[in-house]
């Protein structure tokens, strides 16, 4: 279907493309899966909310990995700030349509591959910090119910 204009209609795209992104239910669905990380309280996430604005994405990810140390720690909240990184990463990964090994394999050509383009990575710190957002208000939600 085109529009006025002759272009393709939005969510109609020509080339088989899906529609668009509602990038704020995107953010809370990853906001929810947040809240739910077992050992993962309010402060913490406060913290590191305050990480990546003060000093951005990859401050942010060295932040979480510091709390992590390996994934087979069985620290409950090194574990909670690994599984904390890891959906973030992901949840950048499909948003933003992150591809190349590089990128794949380290967290630091990752987040090259983000910052590549300025406006890329300003919307990727601004998702991340509106997700923070909405694991914080849940867990608030949680508190208050029981």
């Amino acid at each position: 279907m085109e529009n006025a204009t002759g272009a393709p209609a939005a969510g109609n795209s020509s080339s088989g493309e899906k529609g668009i992104k509602n990038l704020d239910l995107k953010c809370a669905e990853l906001g929810s899966e947040i809240a739910g990380i077992k050992g993962l309280e309010e402060k913490k996430l406060s913290n590191s909310l305050a990480v990546l604005e003060e000093q951005g994405l990859y401050a942010f990810c060295l932040y979480l990995k510091a709390k992590v140390g390996s994934k087979d720690n069985v620290n409950k909240e090194k574990k909670a700030g690994f599984l904390f990184w890891r959906k973030c990463r992901s949840f950048l990964e499909e948003v933003l349509d992150i591809d190349g090994e590089p990128a794949k394999k380290n967290d630091l050509e990752f987040v090259k591959k983000v910052a590549e383009d300025l406006h890329r990575m300003l919307l990727a710190r601004d998702l991340i910090r509106r997700s923070i957002a909405y694991a914080r208000y849940h867990l608030k939600a949680e508190e208050e119910s029981s």
